[in-house]
């Protein structure tokens, strides 16, 4: 299942888009990804595994200045973005060559659902639309019980198994 949230205006995090760029966000359940669609074309995929977190306000302005610097902003823009607490910009950290990166979307009116979206799928191990109807559910079942007509055979498996023990240490 997809979740497409169009018109997100990306702010930085990636040095292979512009920023300030209008994206399509998906939301990609089946594959466990989020894919960003320019003009139609997918230009990078983030996979569920590799997000740290998501959030609304930025957790380390030091650090966020240093990540939109090296990903490409300026010097400048990014001051300005590490010191405002946005509520309409989605800040996701990810995880990428054992380095943690930052990437921030302008999502306006959708700010709300787009995290809410990203929230939830990341947080499952399953995909959103995994059927269970399918799936079968092993329940612990209850101890058996013995009727008299078992009681019966077992008992006379057990004298026979005696008499065979005992016949052959009396042959010895």
């Amino acid at each position: 299942m997809k979740k497409e949230f169009p018109l997100i205006t990306y702010v930085g995090g990636i040095a292979t888009l512009p920023q300030c760029c209008d994206l399509t966000v998906v939301i990609d359940n089946s594959y466990r990804r989020i894919s960003l669609k320019k003009n139609g074309v997918i230009h990078s995929h983030l996979n569920f595994e590799d997000i740290e977190e998501v959030s609304l306000y930025k957790k380390n302005t030091l650090g966020a200045i240093i990540s939109n610097v090296l990903a490409g902003a300026t010097g400048s823009h990014a001051e300005i973005e590490a010191g405002k607490k946005n509520v309409s910009t989605v800040y996701i950290s990810y995880k990428k060559n054992g380095k943690i990166r930052d990437l921030l979307f302008e999502a306006k009116r959708q700010t709300a659902n787009l995290y809410a979206s990203i929230s939830s799928a990341i947080a499952t191990d399953e995909p959103v639309n995994f059927d269970r109807s399918r799936t079968t559910i092993i329940k612990e079942q209850s101890p058996a019980k013995l009727t008299t007509a078992g009681i019966v055979v077992w008992t006379i498996f057990g004298i026979m198994a005696f008499v065979l023990l005992r016949s052959c240490i009396n042959i010895h």
